[in-house]
């Protein structure tokens, strides 16, 4: 799952309804808004990642996740900012 708000993106993992620890994930998001491209570190909080927005995310942006969990398998996502 992933949540935003105007300063942070919140990335909860899960796997078929169960949760997923997110220590040792390696995830990169990557946000395309407008014609301004840009890539956010995330880094782990308890049981989920956090990364830092720059700026609120306008409505049409698109939010890309790639990388691995912890046990190795591979994420990859692509959300729609409504």
């Amino acid at each position: 799952m992933l949540f935003r708000s105007p300063t942070r993106v919140v990335l909860y993992l899960s796997n078929h309804g169960k949760p997923l620890s997110a220590k040792d994930s390696a995830i990169k998001v990557t946000i395309q808004d407008g014609a301004k491209k840009s890539e956010v570190k995330l880094k782990v909080e308890a049981d989920h990642l956090v990364g830092p927005l720059d700026a609120p995310l306008n409505k049409g942006a698109i939010v890309l996740l790639s990388g691995k969990t912890e046990d190795g398998h591979g994420v990859s996502a692509r959300f729609t900012v409504k």
